[in-house]
C-alpha cells in the first residue's frame, strides 16, 4: 500500500508540470498586457519595454516556464501579484480555507442527499418517490449554477427574507452558496447511485440473503449499498473535483472572498501570476482527492486489499526464494 501512495504522488509531479505550462501557453495566448495593466494604457511606451525587460517578459516562453517552476521548487514562491504587489503564495492561502470549506461541506451535502435519494429511488422503483427523485436529477443536471444560484437568492433572500444573499459573516452565509454548487452533483450522485443499486438488487446473493431470513434493511445497507460503493465513491471523488471549480462562479455570485473570487478578479485584470497560482493549487487539490478517493477503494473492497497484500506476500515469496538459492 506504500509504494502505491508513493507512485501515486511521483504521478502528480508530471500532471502539475503538464497543467503550468498549459496555463502559462494559455495567458500568452491571451490579448493584452501585463506590463500595460500595471502601469496603464497611458503609459510611455520606454517604460512599458523597460518594465518588460525587468519582469522577463520578453524572454522565450519555456524560459519563463523553466524560471517559475525552479522558484516553485526551490522557493515555494508562486511569483507576486501584479494588481497588489504581495505575494502569490500568502494572498492565495488566506482565501484557500474558505474555498475549501464550501467544497467539503458541498461534498457532504452531495453525498448525504445524492446516496439517500438514489437508494430509496431504487427501493421504491416505479414508485411517486422514483418518480420524484428522477424529476429531481433531470432539474439538477439541467441547472447550471449561475442559475441555480441566482433562483435560490431570489427565493429565500429575496422574497422570503430567510437567507443572506452575500458576504461572507457567518454559517447561514455558507447555505445558498452550497445548496447551489450541490444541486448539480446531487443529481449526479443520485442517478448513480440509484443505477448501482439496481445492478446489485438483480444478484444472486441478494436472493440468497432473502432467502436465509435476513431484514431488508440488513440487506439494503450491508449487501446492496456495500456493494454499490465503489462506483458511488467515483462519483463522489470526481464530483469533489468539479465542485473545486464551480466555487469560483457560486463566490462571484454570492460575494465570498475565496480562490475562485480571487481567480475572477485576476482574469479581469490581467493579473497572470495570480491565476497560474490559483490554477496551480486547484489542480494539486484536485489530484489529492484522487489519491483519496484510491485510497478509499482499498478501505471499502477487500478485494482491492488483497490485491495490495497479494502483490506484496508474492514479492516476498520471491525473495526468500532467491535467498535461499
Amino acid at each position: 500500500m506504500l509504494k502505491f501512495i508513493v507512485k501515486r504522488i511521483l504521478t502528480m509531479i508530471p500532471v502539475m508540470l503538464g497543467v503550468s505550462l498549459l496555463v502559462f501557453v494559455i495567458l500568452e495566448m491571451a490579448p493584452g498586457d501585463a506590463a500595460e495593466s500595471i502601469l496603464g494604457e497611458y503609459a510611455d511606451e520606454q517604460n512599458l519595454e523597460a518594465l518588460r525587460d525587468e519582469m522577463g517578459l520578453n524572454d522565450p516562453l519555456l524560459v519563463q516556464w523553466g524560471r517559475y517552476v525552479s522558484d516553485i521548487v526551490l522557493k515555494g514562491d508562486l511569483g507576486t501579484s501584479y494588481k497588489t504587489g504581495m505575494s502569490v503564495t500568502q494572498s492565495i492561502f488566506e482565501r484557500y480555507p474558505t474555498t475549501m470549506l464550501m467544497a467539503f461541506l458541498g461534498v457532504i451535502v452531495t453525498a448525504l442527499l445524492g446516496i439517500t435519494t438514489g437508494i430509496i429511488s431504487a427501493v421504491k422503483q416505479y414508485s411517486i418517490w422514483d418518480n420524484l427523485a428522477t424529476v429531481f436529477g433531470m432539474i439538477g443536471v439541467s441547472m447550471p449554477s449561475f442559475f441555480s444560484g441566482l433562483v435560490l437568492v431570489f427565493i429565500f433572500a429575496q422574497k422570503l427574507q430567510w437567507l443572506p444573499a452575500s458576504g461572507n459573516y457567518g454559517w447561514s452565509y455558507y447555505i445558498l452558496p452550497v445548496l447551489t454548487i450541490s444541486l448539480t452533483s446531487c443529481a449526479t450522485q443520485m442517478r448513480m447511485t440509484r443505477s448501482s443499486m439496481l445492478e446489485v438488487m438483480r444478484q444472486d446473493y441478494i436472493r440468497t440473503a432473502r432467502a436465509k431470513g435476513q431484514t431488508e434493511r440488513k440487506i439494503i445497507l450491508h449487501h446492496q449499498l456495500r456493494n454499490a460503493l465503489i462506483s458511488i465513491i467515483t462519483v463522489i471523488g470526481t464530483q469533489a473535483g468539479i465542485l473545486l471549480g464551480g466555487t469560483m462562479i457560486v463566490e462571484q455570485i454570492f460575494a465570498i472572498p475565496g480562490v475562485g473570487k480571487l481567480l475572477m478578479d485576476s482574469i479581469s485584470y490581467r493579473d497572470y501570476p495570480m491565476v497560474r497560482g490559483g490554477v496551480l493549487l486547484l489542480a494539486l487539490s484536485f489530484s489529492i482527492v484522487n489519491l483519496l478517493v484510491d485510497l478509499v477503494y482499498a478501505a471499502v473492497d477487500p478485494r482491492i486489499r488483497s490485491q495490495f497484500s497479494s502483490g506484496q506476500k508474492r514479492r516476498n515469496t520471491l525473495r526468500g526464494k532467491e535467498r535461499s538459492v
